[in-house]
């Protein structure tokens, strides 16, 4: 057997760094970018298949708004809501502004329940954020 061959440093001097250190270095590095590579991929895989899971639940609880007849029920209530006095309170209006206002105050319950129960926020924006009516 011959002896080991000495690899010369790579810098001179006391902070002279040989080549197996520098490759260990390298090697550490390139552990640690793969752990937090790992990790941040991981973190938003578990995002989108939360979102996915949702979804379903979600374009459920927006079918409703895509039916015409709640739309118009919803703007109907809009234009009779101001002509009944507030001191009334939800309650007390009449039986068909009541059932109408029920209905639509319900539906937007369940959708902030979805909305605190982590459902995207995105799917709740209606007419744009830039218009001011993002629901979420």
């Amino acid at each position: 057997m011959s002896p080991p061959v000495a690899v010369p440093p790579l810098l001179p001097g006391p902070a002279a760094v040989d080549r197996q250190q520098l490759i260990n270095v390298l090697a550490l590095l390139v552990a640690l970018a793969a752990v937090l590579t790992s990790t941040f991929l991981a973190r938003l895989t578990l995002r989108l298949n939360h979102n996915a899971n949702l979804m379903r639940i979600v374009l459920e609880a927006l079918e409703k708004q895509r039916r015409g007849t709640f739309t118009a029920t919803e703007i109907a209530l809009l234009e009779e809501l101001p002509k009944h006095d507030v001191d009334l309170g939800f309650a007390r209006l009449p039986a068909p502004v009541l059932e109408d206002a029920f209905e639509v105050a319900c539906y937007y319950q369940h959708l902030s329940t979805l909305a605190e129960y982590g459902a995207p926020r995105s799917v709740f924006t209606i007419g744009g954020e830039a218009a001011g009516y993002g629901y979420a």
